[in-house]
């Protein structure tokens, strides 16, 4: 028996259809967690377990709290630590899930991974991401993770919300994450160790081919690079997606 449910859309219209189905017309917000990922290929692995895969399993948290701690005491040094994690230095459990958190917004592999509250988000990360990427491999996957399992802990994997530091990315992604403090590489490979129920994750494949339509939709809705990443970062990534669906529409008229 596998914690893992697998269910696949074939339609983007149907995508609302899916939602109200399985949590209701008004699911309790917190709830559920939602991902978008490119490809239904890849697993619920964070950053750091992919960039450093060959780790022995004892040694993946104690390993990716030192690079956190480097990276701590290198902005300590430069003045570039916030004043609200100076103030949270007492408080050892806050601060290193805060200061985790901050280096992960600033490109530092962790073993956090982001989520959101709204299966729409997590739906434009899913095509998003794939847009952006030539060519796409897998099919774009919308993860949900049922917050009310008890095989989530703070010590294995942990649910967790920053909201120290409200960084506008996190406030505009409705974002939340996990924190695997377990010796498993993989979120779902935890859950499936602990025997988890079913359907405490589920991962649901999306129609690919629907990709510029999803993303025209979810623009409608407000869901676009430069509203979800209301920077720099965003324009850019604005850009780059309407390259790559141009590229594609010019790809599919030929």
């Amino acid at each position: 028996m596998t914690a893992v449910r697998y269910d696949e859309i074939t339609n983007w219209d149907h995508f609302a259809t899916f939602v109200s189905d399985v949590f209701g017309p008004a699911p309790s917000r917190g709830r559920f967690l939602f991902r978008g990922q490119s490809s239904s290929d890849w697993r619920l692995e964070s950053s750091f377990d992919r960039i450093f895969p060959n780790l022995l399993p004892a040694d993946r948290m104690r390993s990716s709290q030192t690079l956190v701690r480097s990276f701590i005491e290198e902005c300590k040094v430069g003045g570039y630590l916030p004043s609200e994690l100076h103030q949270l230095e007492t408080d050892e459990a806050r601060f290193d899930i805060n200061c985790t958190a901050f280096a992960q917004h600033h490109g530092l592999p962790t073993r956090l991974l982001d989520w959101s509250l709204s299966p729409w988000i997590a739906a434009f990360f899913a095509y998003s991401s794939g847009a952006r990427t030539t060519p796409q491999n897998g099919t774009p996957a919308l993860w949900v993770l049922d917050t009310h399992s008890d095989v989530w802990s703070d010590d294995s994997v942990a649910i967790v919300n920053s909201n120290l530091l409200r960084f506008p990315r996190i406030q505009a992604q409705s974002g939340c994450f996990t924190f695997n403090r377990s010796t498993a590489k993989t979120i779902d490979e935890y859950a499936d160790e602990l025997g988890a129920e079913p359907a405490t994750l589920i991962q649901v494949e999306l129609p690919s081919l629907d990709a510029q339509r999803a993303l025209a939709h979810l623009e409608i809705m407000g869901l676009s690079p430069s509203s979800l990443f209301p920077d720099i970062e965003g324009a850019c990534r604005a850009a780059m997606q309407s390259h790559a669906l141009s590229n594609q529409k010019a790809t599919s008229r030929s």
